[in-house]
C-alpha cells in the first residue's frame, strides 16, 4: 500500500519586542516614541518622562507653615508688603488679594489674617523701590493706584483711573488708560504724574488690534500686547519720545493677565491666546505646545501666571468647563496639563499658589493636592505584528517609583516598584491584539525607556 507522511502543525513560539527611547503627548504617533492619550502632571520636553511639578508649602522665617482659614475668599494673587529696616534690608509681610479685591495680611507672630482693605474689583499688587533704596506697597486696577503702608493702611494717590495692565520700566511705573493711554510716573517715583518732559506724562498709542491688555519690561524694551497684536517700544531721548514699532502676530485675542517673562530658555516670553500658548522672542511668536489641545474660555476671561525653574504654568477655565493648568518648558516650547490651584502669581522672586488650605511655593520636587496624579497613558502596543499575542515582559529604565498598570483591553494588572540600579522588570500574562500601559509616577521619579515583551503563534512547520 502506497501512504505519505503528513505534516504536523507544530505551535511555534517566537518573541516579539516594542521598544520606546522617548515619550510625548498627543500629536502624530513616531517609531520608538510612546505616545500618551492621556497625561496629567508628567514633563516629557526632554523626551523622557518625569514626575511634574508640584508645590512646597510656604515656610516664613516663623518656620510654621501659612494656614487659611476655611472661611476666606480664594487667592488671587499673592504678594509682599516691603519696609526698608534701618541695616539695609528690607522687613516682609505676607498678604494675598482675592479676586473680588479684598486685601489680606499675614502677621506671623499670631499666625492670623488680618483683612485690611476691599477694592471690590482685581486688583494688581506691585512693589517699588526708590533711589534711596525705600519701599512702595501698591495696587493699581480699575480702582485706581493705591499705596499701602507695612501695617496695612490704605490710601489712595489721587489716580481714579486704571488698569491692572502696568509695569515698572527703567525706574517708573507705566500702567494703561483705557484703551489706548500709556501713562508713565516720574523717574523712581511711582505716585507721581505731573506731566513734564522728562517726569510724568502720558501717550496715545492707538491700534485696530484692540485695547492694550498688557505691558512686558522684556530685553530692555516695553511690549503693548493688545488683544490681537504686539508692539515694541524702545525708549529714545526724553521721556515721552518712544520708537513705537509692530511686531507680527496673527493669533486669537491675548489674555492680559497670562503674559509673563521666562529667563530661561534664551530669554522668551509667553502667554495664553484663544487659539492656544504662545512664544514670543522679542521679535517673533510661535506657537508652544503644538500637541496638545487648549481651549480656554473665550469670554469674560480670568486666569493665573507664574514663571518658576525655568517653567511658564497658567491656570484657565477651559471650555470643557474645567479649570485648568498647563505647564509649558522654557527652553523647548512643549508643555503638559498639570494641577490647578488657586493664587497662582509671583512676586519678589517666589512663585505662589494655594490648595489645602496652605500657602505654597511653586516647585519641581513639590507635592500635589489630593486625588491628583501624576500619570502617562498609551495604548496602541501592538508589536507591528497582526494577531493575538501574549505579553510576557515589561523592561523599563529610570529612577524613583512607579505605579505600572497594563491591559489587554479586558483584563488588567498592575505593579507597583521602585527601580534598581537604574532597572525595572515585570512579569506579566495577557492575551490580545494590542495593549495599553499606564504609568504612574511618584515625585521625582523618571522613566527613560520603556520594553515590552510577547509572545506570538507561528504558522506550519
Amino acid at each position: 500500500m502506497l501512504g505519505f507522511k503528513k505534516k504536523a502543525l507544530n505551535t511555534v513560539v517566537g518573541t516579539v519586542r516594542a521598544s520606546f527611547n522617548g515619550f510625548a503627548v498627543g500629536g502624530k504617533k513616531t517609531k520608538g516614541v510612546l505616545t500618551a492619550g492621556a497625561c496629567k502632571n508628567c514633563d516629557c520636553s526632554d523626551g523622557y518622562l518625569r514626575a511634574g511639578a508640584g508645590a512646597r508649602e510656604y515656610i516664613p522665617s516663623s518656620l510654621e507653615s501659612v494656614i487659611l482659614a476655611a472661611n476666606m475668599p480664594e487667592p488671587d494673587r499673592f504678594f509682599f508688603l516691603a519696609k526698608k529696616e534701618s541695616g539695609g534690608g528690607y522687613a516682609e509681610k505676607l498678604g494675598y488679594i482675592s479676586t473680588a479685591g479684598t486685601v489680606y495680611v499675614y502677621d506671623e507672630s499670631a499666625a492670623s489674617w488680618a483683612n485690611v482693605y476691599s477694592f471690590g474689583k482685581r486688583m494688581r499688587p506691585l512693589t517699588a523701590i526708590d533711589t534711596d533704596g525705600n519701599a512702595s506697597n501698591l495696587f493699581i486696577g480699575e480702582k485706581g493706584l493705591y499705596t499701602c503702608s507695612y501695617e496695612g493702611d490704605m490710601a489712595s494717590t489721587g489716580v481714579t483711573a486704571a488698569s491692572r495692565a502696568a509695569c515698572f520700566f527703567k525706574g517708573r511705573l507705566y500702567y494703561v488708560k483705557e484703551p489706548f493711554t500709556l501713562v508713565y510716573s516720574a523717574p523712581y517715583s511711582a505716585t507721581e504724574f505731573t506731566a513734564d518732559i522728562d517726569d510724568g506724562g502720558n501717550v496715545r498709542f492707538p491700534s485696530e488690534d484692540g485695547k492694550i491688555v498688557a505691558l512686558l519690561p522684556f530685553k530692555e524694551k516695553l511690549y503693548l500686547f493688545y488683544e490681537y497684536g504686539i508692539a515694541e517700544l524702545t525708549p529714545a531721548g526724553t521721556a515721552r519720545e518712544f520708537v513705537f514699532r509692530k511686531v507680527g502676530y496673527g493669533g486669537g485675542r491675548i489674555f492680559g493677565d497670562s503674559v509673563g517673562a521666562c529667563e530661561a530658555g534664551g530669554e522668551k516670553a509667553f502667554f495664553l491666546a484663544e487659539d492656544g500658548v504662545y512664544a514670543f522672542d522679542g521679535t517673533s511668536t510661535k506657537k508652544a505646545c503644538k500637541n496638545l489641545r487648549i481651549t480656554p474660555v473665550r469670554g469674560g476671561q480670568v486666569c493665573n501666571h507664574a514663571v518658576f525653574e525655568g517653567k511658564y504654568f497658567v491656570v484657565y477655565p477651559s471650555t470643557d468647563g474645567e479649570k485648568k493648568g498647563l505647564i509649558v518648558d522654557a527652553e523647548s516650547g512643549e508643555g503638559y496639563f498639570a494641577f490647578a490651584p488657586e493664587g497662582v502669581s509671583d512676586h519678589r522672586g517666589l512663585a505662589f499658589c494655594s490648595f489645602g488650605l496652605r500657602v505654597r511655593v511653586l516647585s519641581k520636587d513639590g507635592a500635589l493636592p489630593s486625588g491628583e496624579e501624576r500619570v502617562f497613558s498609551a495604548g496602541g502596543i501592538d508589536f507591528d505584528t497582526r494577531g493575538v499575542k501574549t505579553l510576557k515582559r515589561l523592561l523599563l529604565t529610570g529612577g524613583g517609583s512607579v505605579r505600572v498598570a497594563v491591559s489587554d483591553g479586558k483584563n488588567t494588572q498592575s505593579f507597583e516598584s521602585a527601580f534598581e540600579n537604574g532597572s525595572m522588570e515585570l512579569k506579566a500574562s495577557l492575551k490580545g491584539e494590542s495593549f495599553s500601559i499606564k504609568l504612574a509616577l511618584e515625585k521625582d521619579a523618571e522613566v527613560r525607556s520603556v520594553t515590552a515583551e510577547a509572545q506570538t503563534l507561528g504558522g506550519i512547520k
